[in-house]
């Protein structure tokens, strides 16, 4: 077993308090998510399909984002978690193959859960990441912009990410920039690295994980390689 699964295996044992339990159930679930998000941008960047990368570049930003608030909101995590009835039950009502004996226990679990919990049977929608950044930082506005507005342009195939490929030549005709790759893969993968240190720092925190490893001297070696990677792309910019 590598170091990343010791690190992200169980078990955990969950705390009986409830505000702590549903922060612990999330950090499990963004660390896999989180985890899964670099493998993929990886063997992306590898395939020199960067545009696509980028799409998890967002994801692993999203992680990130939700595990440093969800540590400040405990009732904000509570909240989301006991939503998953709300969810549940609307996907199965919009799907036609749903079965009816299904679609009756989800009705069920929903009613149970919303007696619980009166909130989930309101108008109240979970925050969105961009509400919960500005919680954690006033200026991490700039970063949303760059690791997640950004991103999202081909994720949701807008007008701004079409504006991005196509290009008109000097004939008047309309060209598509079929390059996926990116002009500096190093650096991108070294901002995924530091969004990783971000989450780790409250998955310590949090889980308290059995392995562990020295994250100080992690940081410092991914923050001086982005250092690094930085001149170099401005060295290239001026050649």
């Amino acid at each position: 077993m590598d170091e990343q699964q010791k690190l992200l295996s169980g078990p955990v044992k969950i705390s009986d308090d409830p505000s702590l339990a549903a922060q612990q159930y999330w950090l499990l679930y963004l660390a896999i998510i989180a985890r899964d998000a670099v493998e993929a941008a990886v063997c992306l960047y590898l395939r020199r399909l960067g545009r696509q990368a980028l799409v998890f570049h967002r994801q692993l930003f999203e992680s990130a984002a939700k595990a440093l608030y969800f540590e400040l909101d405990c009732e904000e995590a509570r909240f989301q978690l006991d939503c998953l009835s709300r969810e549940q039950l609307a996907i199965l009502s919009e799907l036609s193959d749903t079965p009816e004996a299904d679609l009756k226990a989800a009705r069920e679990f929903y009613q149970r859960e919303a007696i619980r919990n009166p909130q989930i049977a309101t108008a109240r929608r979970p925050k969105t990441v961009k509400s919960m950044l500005k919680a954690v930082d006033s200026q991490a506005i700039h970063s949303y912009a760059y690791y997640y507005r950004q991103s999202s342009q081909h994720w949701h195939q807008t007008a701004l990410g079409l504006a991005s490929i196509l290009e008109q030549s000097s004939s008047g005709e309309i060209v598509g920039n079929a390059e996926a790759d990116v002009k500096i893969p190093n650096l991108m993968l070294l901002e995924m690295a530091q969004l990783c240190v971000v989450f780790y720092r409250v998955y310590q925190r949090l889980i308290k994980p059995a392995h562990t490893f020295d994250i100080d001297a992690y940081d410092s070696l991914v923050e001086s390689l982005i250092q690094v990677s930085r001149k170099e792309e401005l060295s290239e910019e001026f050649e």
